[in-house]
């Protein structure tokens, strides 16, 4: 990333004063371990336009010959982090579960081996065509706010997916496990889903038999949406939809894809697309009432939002000198 914003107009020097001294501080086990990591994105970045040039009905059997060159890669090093989560060590990849998404940018979804035999396999994206730089900042700065909030003993079950930009347009975004879109929630629930109030309910119900499961999912579920209705509010998160929010069995809801933030919403014939400051469905208030059986808790989450609002509000110089740098 250093290296391809040496480029940059305006901050070339400071870019490259960074790199030279990165490169000063480092020593040899480190710069290896860098020229191993910079080998696995260019393999990746390979592997990325070729299955974007293929013809679709080619782009899997191109993935899957492809995949090789990351097999022959880890014979031929043993082992390398994960430049993603340094923390991480991956030794070799899942083959079969390896594919691609079929939106505009073509990601790959790639499984490398955890290298801790204790550990489970982790999936990541790989995105080309994007520039994930913007969404490295704003999953930055909810992480401050989860952390102030947390300070102060709050704790809103949010789950922060992590996010590299790799170089310009390109990077590597973390998969959180067993996530489904609410799109996908809909869809598998007739052709009418997204204009039934009982959707988000009935699939939890589904997922969490146990009454005792339930109400943790629909705990998790309350404090969780509160958060990301507060950060995107706060920080103006534009064009959202069903297909970037998320859903987990355990009640935990959070957005993916901050390309538009700070009010810089997409237009169509000069109306804007997002018309409300945050979202909350009425489907979503349909589970927190649990199908409005409990309307006092439509309060209690209103109150929690204006909460969690202040918190971070009295902290609101921090998240300033953040978005100045």
């Amino acid at each position: 990333l250093l290296k391809d914003a040496q480029n940059e107009v305006y901050f070339k020097s400071w870019y490259q004063k960074l790199l030279a001294a990165l490169q000063f501080c480092a020593g040899k086990a480190l710069n290896d371990e860098f020229s191993k990591e910079r080998k696995l994105i260019k393999i990746l970045g390979d592997i990325g336009e070729k299955v974007k040039s293929a013809s679709d009905p080619r782009r899997q059997e191109v993935l899957r010959k492809e995949i090789g060159r990351l097999e022959q890669f880890f014979q031929d090093i043993s082992s390398c982090h994960l430049p993603l989560n340094p923390a991480l060590r991956i030794k070799g990849i899942n083959r079969d579960a390896c594919s691609y998404f079929t939106s505009n940018a073509l990601p790959l979804k790639i499984t490398f081996i955890n290298a801790n035999p204790m550990g489970n396999n982790i999936s990541i994206i790989f995105k080309a065509g994007d520039d994930l730089r913007q969404d490295m900042l704003v999953l930055q700065i909810i992480q401050v706010m989860d952390n102030i909030w947390l300070q102060e003993g709050l704790d809103m079950q949010m789950i922060i997916y992590r996010c590299l930009s790799t170089g310009k347009n390109q990077g590597l975004i973390q998969m959180v496990p067993d996530a489904i879109t609410l799109a996908k929630i809909h869809r598998h629930s007739g052709l009418i889903g997204p204009l039934k109030e009982n959707t988000i309910k009935k699939w939890f119900s589904q997922h969490n038999h146990l009454k005792a499961d339930y109400d943790k999912a629909l705990r998790n579920f309350f404090y969780s949406c509160a958060g990301w209705c507060v950060v995107t509010f706060i920080l103006g998160v534009c064009d959202r939809h069903n297909d970037n929010i998320m859903l987990i069995k355990s009640g935990h809801m959070f957005h993916i894809d901050f390309g538009k933030f700070l009010g810089h919403a997409q237009t169509f014939g000069g109306i804007k697309r997002d018309r409300a400051p945050f979202i909350f469905t009425s489907e979503m208030e349909y589970f927190i009432t649990e199908g409005g059986k409990n309307p006092q808790h439509f309060q209690d989450f209103v109150e929690l939002c204006c909460r969690a609002y202040n918190i971070v509000r009295k902290h609101s110089q921090l998240l300033l000198n953040l978005l100045e740098m």
